[in-house]
């Protein structure tokens, strides 16, 4: 089964909203750094100690004329497999589920409970049954190996995929934007269908710079839509507040297409084999066989990153019987 996140997108005349889907904001003053020089107007706020969704925003602090948010917090401190990965951090987005204390108060976070059954919390306090999802954040600084991923990504459908640039965690401890992809590539080769995350983090609480940044492909700006687009994969991924953006990323008959505004380089990549295209179109017919397609596009200063074109695709709809063993593993 072929999935194309952007089958439905009319390019001509779909609203792009910059959205962060994990991001930390701890004062007015970061508000209003988050939202002037990022130029988010769809704010997810994923505080923890204790985490607990910081929504609406405006209930907390004054945000710009046209700016929304959903629920969002950042849940750590499980067990997956049977195994403590205190690193391994998920956000539920759009989801009202809490967990954890305020900071030097036990338990920590999940308290090492089942990473399966966070989730499946998680899934159960959705605002909105056909929109958002679980985030697997800084999978490399994380410690997760593809074993690992492959586990979470199974566990439901609504475990929406990774994080391919994080902008707090560039550089530090062997997380950077190559090794994440990296690992992106994997688990797209093996069928499973991954979206991928740009984000911030912690980053614009220290140096008001909020580099990472998902960019929200929406008929209507409301939540709901900017949820569903998120559910859908109706977004791509960036790093900068730049004017670099994809006009266009189609699958027609053996083709996949793109096109941007301001690229200088377009790379096609199909099952983690990169083509190189200089401009700001490239078109590439898929080989058959092919598992997944994706774009890239760079400019002087900036990155942009499409989402999968899945072309073949494992069964990750768990049976009942599948889904209790993987909730007692």
């Amino acid at each position: 089964m072929i999935i194309n996140p952007y089958a439905n997108v009319n390019w001509g005349t779909v609203q792009k909203i910059v959205s962060c889907s994990h991001e930390h904001c701890e004062s007015q003053a970061q508000c209003n750094t988050l939202t002037a020089t990022s130029g988010i107007k769809h704010i997810c706020i994923s505080n923890y100690y204790p985490s607990v969704p910081l929504y609406p925003i405006d209930e907390t602090y004054t945000v710009p004329e046209g700016c929304i948010s959903s629920p969002n917090a950042e849940h750590h401190s499980m067990t997956i497999k049977g195994t403590f990965v205190p690193a391994m951090h998920l956000n539920g987005l759009g989801s009202f589920f809490e967990s954890g204390n305020p900071r030097g108060v036990e338990p920590v976070g999940c308290n090492g409970e089942n990473c399966a059954v966070i989730i499946k919390q998680i899934l159960e306090q959705l605002q909105y049954s056909d929109g958002g999802g679980v985030t697997i954040n800084h999978p490399t600084w994380s410690g997760l190996n593809m074993g690992q991923i492959k586990y979470l990504l199974d566990l439901d459908d609504r475990v929406l995929g990774l994080e391919i640039f994080n902008t707090d965690f560039e550089n530090q401890s062997g997380e950077n934007m190559e090794a994440n992809i990296q690992k992106w590539d994997s688990a797209l080769k093996t069928g499973r269908r991954c979206w991928g995350f740009c984000v911030a983090d912690h980053e614009g609480q220290s140096t008001q710079d909020w580099l990472g940044r998902n960019v929200l492909l929406v008929n209507s700006f409301d939540e709901h839509s900017c949820l569903q687009a998120y559910r859908n994969g109706e977004f791509y991924g960036q790093i900068r507040n730049s004017n670099l953006a994809f006009t266009n990323i189609s699958f027609n008959n053996g083709v996949f297409s793109v096109s941007t505004e301001n690229a200088t380089k377009i790379i096609i990549v199909i099952d983690g084999h990169a083509i190189e295209y200089n401009g700001n179109e490239a078109s590439v017919s898929v080989p058959s066989g092919a598992t997944y397609i994706r774009a890239e596009g760079r400019s002087a200063t900036d990155y942009i990153f499409s989402n999968p074109v899945m072309l073949k695709t494992i069964n990750r709809r768990k049976s009942n019987m599948t889904r209790q063993i993987l909730l007692m593993s």
